[in-house]
């Protein structure tokens, strides 16, 4: 769960907490290149007019903002959870793009149903402990929403079983910077803007001195690499981008996040000091498999040269990464069938 859809439950919670009923609108599915994944949410507050993260952008959400203004032209307007589709298989309406999308739009009320106030901070509580929850939506004749275990055998943001939707909310992706040098400022402002929890690891404190880090940054100072990756990255939400051009320090930290779970370890460097990595890494007892797992040199090829040029390959190789751990095809029992001709989406 990425810091954006984190904002956007804040801006839900902050508005039930005034008494303003609240919409929560959730992308279910996608067919063909959608403009936004599963899990996308939006929150509209119609009483103070505000509008909050994005379920597709453009045209699609005038139509949906202007139909949650006037309830009655919904569908079943009188029961909410309710789901609504716009695309190929949508009555009256096709997207320019050629996809599909499919909502699902819950109206959160804090007079009518005062549970909703908790039910949203628990899930916001869960997930600053950085913890997985899941929100069960009911679409049968319960209309339930409660806070639940992800399915065992679910996968993905979004799993549709049994009249229930599963609305997966994971811990805060985080990533850890090991060395304070000119990249990491540059990295720092993209991969916070990509929705990561950055903290820089520099036990150099000589070096640490020269760089003039921005924004309010956990710069840790007082440990080795591999003890911080240990105690606080070795889950399947942490990236680890080793920066700081010092094998001392480096595999240090290489070496503990290959043997954990990170979605992401890289490290900065050239083709040969690469190569002259793995060997070490392969002497201190790592297998190939997980030595497979480095991404060295770090970043995408784009002929960058620069600090900012590397910053930006690095920070598009995280999207990169990021988008293959949502890659999925969503299976079980689905809220509506594929639109006939329409690829499923692998977004």
């Amino acid at each position: 769960m990425n810091t954006q859809r984190i904002e956007v439950f804040k801006a839900l919670l902050t508005a039930l907490q005034a008494k303003r009923p609240v919409f929560l609108v959730t992308v279910l599915e996608t067919w063909g290149a959608s403009p936004r994944p599963a899990g996308s949410v939006l929150a509209f507050d119609p009483l103070a007019n505000q509008v909050f993260g994005s379920v597709s952008g453009g045209c699609v959400e005038e139509d949906l903002l202007e139909s949650l203004r006037s309830p009655e032209s919904l569908d079943e307007k009188d029961v909410f959870p309710i789901t609504k589709r716009y695309g190929a298989d949508a009555a009256g309406y096709d997207l320019p793009c050629g996809a599909t999308i499919e909502l699902l739009i819950e109206l959160f009320d804090p007079v009518q149903n005062s549970s909703c106030v908790e039910h949203v901070q628990t899930l916001l509580a869960r997930v600053d402990q950085l913890s997985e929850v899941c929100r069960c939506v009911a679409l049968d004749s319960s209309r339930t929403c409660t806070l639940t275990d992800f399915p065992d055998e679910a996968y993905g943001e979004v799993w549709c079983q049994d009249d229930c939707v599963y609305l997966r909310c994971a811990a805060i992706d985080k990533l850890l910077l090991i060395g304070a040098t000119d990249v990491a400022q540059y990295l720092v402002p993209l991969v916070q803007q990509l929705g990561y929890q950055v903290s820089i690891c520099e036990p150099r404190r000589s070096f640490l001195e020269r760089q003039s880090l921005l924004g309010n940054i956990d710069v840790i100072t007082d440990a080795l690499p591999d003890d911080v990756v240990y105690q606080s990255y070795f889950e399947e939400n942490s990236a680890i981008v080793a920066l700081a051009h010092d094998p001392r320090i480096d595999d240090l930290g290489v070496l503990a996040a290959l043997q954990g779970r990170a979605h992401f370890v890289g490290a900065l460097g050239s083709q040969r000091n690469a190569k002259l990595r793995r060997q070490r890494l392969m002497k201190l007892g790592l297998t190939e498999n997980q030595i497979e797992k480095l991404k060295a040199p770090v970043g995408l090829s784009i002929g960058s040269h620069t600090p900012i040029e590397i910053a930006i390959s690095i920070a598009a190789q995280l999207v990169d990464v990021r988008s293959l751990r949502v890659k999925r095809v969503v299976q079980g029992s689905l809220i509506g069938k594929i639109p006939a001709g329409i690829d499923k989406a692998i977004v």
